[in-house]
């Protein structure tokens, strides 16, 4: 995934610029700057093997790959298509747990939290005086905790907690209503990925939000 998102992200940024070079600007009243505040929900993939085991033979496992989220934006928007943004997103605890049946018996559960800083690149296609729809790349800087505990027989091998921070692409769609001048709502869908040194793997985000923007 991440070696497609950076030529994605590469292309994207290219065109956007070009696009904005050409766009007709909006009215001095209409450009600016903007912030906004949202809550979603935030899914991991954490794929077949989301807690390693070396020598089970018979097990089962489990997951908690949603959590509720939040993020803080802001950014500035040039003209009719093109903005730039920043923003910080808490994606909320996930955790996975293998339970050992053979041989001996017990668990190993892994407890992750991730929240991350990132800065898009926005193309925005205008449909109305109210009404949008946008696409957005750019880049995010994760900071992940990962807590291993077991029970039984199982003995963890290697640390128990680690702290990752990783820096990796993502994409975004949504769309936009407009209130007031001041006051609209955002609909969004965003995916990137993060690291698990303890795991030596990465494991893929997604967030759904709904946001309340403001603009000065």
């Amino acid at each position: 995934m991440k070696s497609a998102l950076v030529g994605w992200l590469v292309v994207a940024a290219l065109a956007l610029a070009a696009a904005g070079a050409h766009a007709q600007a909006l009215p001095a009243a209409d450009r600016g700057w903007y912030a906004g505040i949202g809550l979603g929900q935030s899914k991991i993939d954490f794929g077949s093997n989301p807690v390693p085991a070396f020598g089970v033979t018979s097990d089962t496992i489990s997951a908690d790959d949603t959590d509720s989220s939040y993020k803080l934006l802001g950014g500035y928007r040039f003209n009719r298509y093109l903005a730039l943004e920043g923003g910080y997103t808490d994606f909320g605890s996930f955790s996975a747990t293998r339970r050992v049946t053979a041989p001996g018996s017990g668990t190993v559960t892994s407890n992750i939290k991730t929240s991350g800083v990132h800065f898009d690149v926005m193309g925005i296609i205008p449909a109305g005086d109210r009404f949008e729809f946008f696409g957005k790349v750019g880049l995010i800087r994760t900071v992940t905790q990962t807590d291993l505990s077991t029970t039984g027989s199982v003995v963890l091998i290697g640390p128990a907690h680690s702290t990752d921070y990783n820096l990796s692409p993502r994409i975004g769609v949504g769309a936009f209503v407009r209130f007031t001048r001041a006051l609209g709502l955002r609909i969004e869908y965003e995916q990137q990925d993060i690291d698990f040194q303890i795991f030596g793997e990465s494991a893929s985000v997604g967030i759904a939000s709904a946001s309340l923007v403001f603009r000065f």
